[in-house]
Formats: C-alpha cells, structure tokens, sequence
C-alpha cells in the first residue's frame, strides 16, 4: 500500500522498517478547506506525528490528508496525545467509493477516525 502514497520514501529513507504502529502522538493538526487541483472546495488534514523509540521522540512526520470526510476526533487535548494503535486502511478491496479510498484511525482508543481521498508525507524530521 505504501507506492500509492505521495512522499512515503521520506520516511523509509530514515527508518526502512517502518509502519503506521510507529506514529505514536499527535503533536498538532490543521484542517481548512481550500481549492484542489480542479477547482472543487474540498477539506484537507495536515497533522504532526511524533515517533518515539525507548523513551525519546526520534522523528516528527507531518502527513496531509485530502478530501477529508466524516472527521472525529475524541480525548485530544493539554500536552500528551498518545496514539495506540495508528493505521491506514486501503477501501479500494471494499468497493468504496473515491472519495473514501482510505480509512484512518487509531483502532485501539478511538482517538481518531475519518476517510480521505489522498496522503502525501510532506516532511520528516530527524529530533
């Protein structure tokens, strides 16, 4: 799944073994609605992860979703946003529509939850 996804090698290229359970916190998110690239309105996520291994945060990764739809987000707030257990789900197998093509969540707290359309990792930061 990950060939589909715009800017994965930014990770892979700093941690080759990496997978979704790495995310660990949400360190911050910006929703807006803004114009894509045919000029439909549509709702974009951009939202900072932290990576941490034995007990110190090693990398930020920033992802941004598009077309973003059925938004939730649950227990977010003050300085500690932990994730349990972060995934991206492909719909395509499930004969979803386009517009839901991914479902994302943290299938252990129900932290967060929404579909989106397209991902791209916009930047990866070594700490």
């Amino acid at each position: 799944m990950y060939n589909e996804i715009k800017g994965i090698s930014k990770i892979l290229d700093i941690k080759s073994d990496f997978t979704w359970h790495h995310l660990n916190y949400i360190e911050s998110m910006k929703y807006n609605i803004d114009f894509n690239d045919i000029g439909d309105k549509v709702s974009y996520l951009e939202i900072k992860f932290l990576i941490e291994e034995k007990n110190k945060i090693r990398n930020e990764v920033s992802i941004k979703f598009s077309e973003v739809n059925n938004f939730e987000v649950k227990n977010i707030g003050g300085s500690y946003n932990q994730i349990m257990g972060f995934e991206i789900i492909e719909q395509k197998a499930n004969g979803w529509e386009l517009d839901k093509k991914y479902l994302i969540r943290d299938y252990e707290n129900g932290v967060i939850k929404f579909y989106c359309k397209l991902i791209e990792i916009i930047l990866v930061t070594e700490m």
